[in-house]
């Protein structure tokens, strides 16, 4: 295990620990229909406390190969999908924070693309030594060599996707090398499984064309299947409120903020 190239299943568990889990893998089985296929490149793009980063640590532990996390996952919604066995633990899993990358980029945005690299590489080039002999090399042609070497590619998952958009946003030349470097990493490449990024921004758009239009985007206008998802919906907390002997009407007053999808569903923001 890495901190970036399968770096298992510890946060995960973290979560599974505490006074209250909310069941929301059925973004995993999900994300399963996706990989390998054209709509691989998931972006969910919601306001702060909705989940997102547990979300995106429940699935560095399913399909990292990194970690055996099977026991994490019985009984959960993800269990009962056909797609559970396939894709358990069966994936090599690049996990991203760019708000970390951001902070050890320090005061240069602009040098995020080189910080990735530069922490990602040598990870991929310790796993596959054969194929990527030369870890100064850029980590497209590192994903590149070692999806070649192995027959496999990468899942990967991207947290806080536009972190330089909300702290760097009179920064547009780093925007714009960033989401081009983005692009090249995933545009195209056969050594990408499959995609799934979280943010709070819609994809950014420069002109008329979209940096990442080959991303489908499920926000909070168009969550489509994802509505359920992400966020607390009214049953769930309504379980969790008579767990712990609170008044759900009052709960409700507060917290219940949106509508979503065709059926609207009730989410809660807490």
């Amino acid at each position: 295990m890495g901190l970036y190239l399968n770096p298992g299943n510890r946060m995960f568990q973290t979560m599974l620990d505490s006074d209250f889990y909310v069941d929301k893998t059925g973004l995993a089985a999900f994300l399963n229909s996706k990989v390998g296929k054209d709509g691989r490149f998931v972006c969910v793009s919601r306001p702060r406390r909705f989940g997102k980063s547990v979300d995106a640590d429940m699935l560095v532990a399913y399909y990292s190969k990194g970690c055996d996390s099977r026991a994490q996952f019985e009984g959960l919604d993800v269990s009962r999908a056909a797609s559970f066995e396939k894709h358990l633990n069966a994936h090599d899993v690049i996990k991203l924070d760019i708000q970390y990358i951001m902070d050890l980029a320090g005061a240069q945005p602009s040098e995020i693309a080189q910080v990735v690299s530069s922490e990602v590489v040598p990870e991929v080039a310790a796993a596959w030594p054969q194929a990527v002999p030369d870890p100064s090399v850029g980590l497209a042609k590192a994903l590149a060599l070692a999806g070649a070497h192995k027959g496999t590619g990468f899942v990967f998952v991207v947290d806080e996707w536009d972190c330089i958009m909300r702290l760097a946003k009179e920064d547009e030349g780093a925007q714009r090398a960033y989401l081009n470097f983005l692009r090249g990493l995933f545009k195209g490449s056969a050594a990408v499984d499959a995609c799934y990024m979280t943010g709070i921004l819609p994809i950014k758009k420069y002109g008329a064309h979209s940096a990442l239009n080959l991303f489908t985007e499920y926000s909070m206008t168009d969550p489509d299947v994802l509505a359920p998802l992400v966020g607390f919906n009214a049953d769930e907390v309504e379980r969790l409120c008579g767990r712990f002997g609170k008044d759900y009407a009052e709960m409700a007053h507060w917290y219940d903020g949106y509508l979503l999808g065709p059926e609207r569903i009730h989410v809660y923001n807490p």
